[in-house]
């Protein structure tokens, strides 16, 4: 497992995790030396009053071809493929996935250490609570699907460089949640099979450099 990474993106967890190691692994990335170096370079950045756009580059545009509606339950379940599938995919987001359109995503990189809604508002260029820039991600259409995510990681696996990092290192997604709010999916290969898990919009822990973001419809990208 690589410093800055929860153990929850190692694939040596059981394929269906519990509540219970969930919150014991949060709690191990906190004391995390990496991550306590993360904590204290954004804390200076705060301070040098940077602003909201300064947190990543983007590295290319992709485009996806349009996928039908699929159960969450189905999603990422080829053992072959997959060796870790967070539950929380089935409790936190619909029963069904929608179907979505032909779309296009720039991979971004983070420059600068960041937490999720930290990215959003640089996403959205503005700043707000959980719930309104839940509701900006939906409505300018930047979260996705997970057969999408799926249809992504099998090119990244087939051979072909759609920008998903490799190393052991999280990229994210926005997706939604069957309440209406919204989450980050993230995922990981270690070695040859790939790692899913959900985190919360709202979680506080900053990410550091070098971790992608996968933003659908981003300006720049239609």
């Amino acid at each position: 497992m690589r410093m800055g990474e929860t153990p929850k993106q190692s694939c040596i967890l059981p394929y269906f995790g519990n509540r219970q190691k969930k919150i014991k692994m949060r709690l191990t990335e906190i004391s995390t030396y990496d991550n306590l170096l993360a904590v204290v370079s954004h804390r200076k950045s705060q301070q040098k009053g940077l602003t909201m756009k300064s947190f990543f580059r983007s590295l290319k545009v992709i485009t996806t071809k349009a996928t039908l509606a699929k159960p969450t339950a189905d999603c990422f379940t080829n053992r072959t493929r997959y060796c870790y599938r967070d539950s929380d995919l089935d409790k936190f987001l619909p029963e069904n996935q929608f179907a979505q359109d032909a779309s296009q995503f720039a991979v971004c990189e983070l420059t600068k250490t960041a937490t999720f809604k930290q990215v959003a508002e640089s996403i959205l260029g503005v700043s707000g609570d959980i719930q309104t820039l839940s509701k900006l991600l939906k409505e300018r259409g930047y979260t996705t699907s997970l057969p999408t995510i799926e249809a992504i990681i099998e090119r990244q696996a087939s051979g072909e460089d759609v920008g998903l990092l490799t190393n052991g290192w999280a990229n994210f997604v926005f997706v939604e949640n069957k309440d209406g709010s919204v989450s980050v999916v993230g995922v990981h290969r270690d070695g040859r099979r790939w790692g899913v898990s959900q985190y919360s919009f709202g979680d506080i822990f900053w990410w550091v450099a070098n971790r992608r973001f996968f933003l659908r419809n981003f300006p720049g990208t239609l």
